[in-house]
């Protein structure tokens, strides 16, 4: 894995703000109709992301980072290109599972800071 500061590298992010209810996690609205959010594993070394296109749900997108956090979703530089999970839930929703996508897969970050897209697993939950 990369020494990337993720922290560092997200605090050089315009307009980003800590993502409330969640210790280490930070979102941003790159463009109207989308919300970043990224949260950091306790070392630091590893995060996951998860992007919100139109309607963002904050109680939601932290359940999907912490959940990813917790079980380490797709950490790691040989990750397979997707991972899931079948044992995440969240209030109403119908959601039964919450996957994550390696660097290559996603892209979040490329042609912008690319140390930076290196370092998440792409996250979303899923039915």
């Amino acid at each position: 894995m990369t020494d990337m500061n993720i922290e560092q590298a997200v605090a050089e992010i315009r307009n980003v703000e800590e993502l409330p209810g969640l210790p280490m996690a930070w979102r941003w609205s790159p463009r109207s109709r989308f919300m970043f959010s990224l949260a950091p594993d306790a070392d630091g070394g590893w995060g996951y992301q998860m992007n919100s296109p139109d309607v963002h749900d904050d109680g939601l997108t932290r359940a999907v980072l912490e959940f990813a956090r917790q079980r380490r979703l797709g950490r790691g530089p040989d990750a397979r290109p997707l991972t899931i999970a079948t044992d995440f839930s969240y209030g109403t929703y119908r959601f039964a599972s919450a996957a994550a996508a390696s660097p290559p897969v996603h892209g979040y970050h490329h042609g912008r800071n690319e140390a930076l897209n290196e370092v998440p697993s792409g996250t979303v939950p899923g039915w």
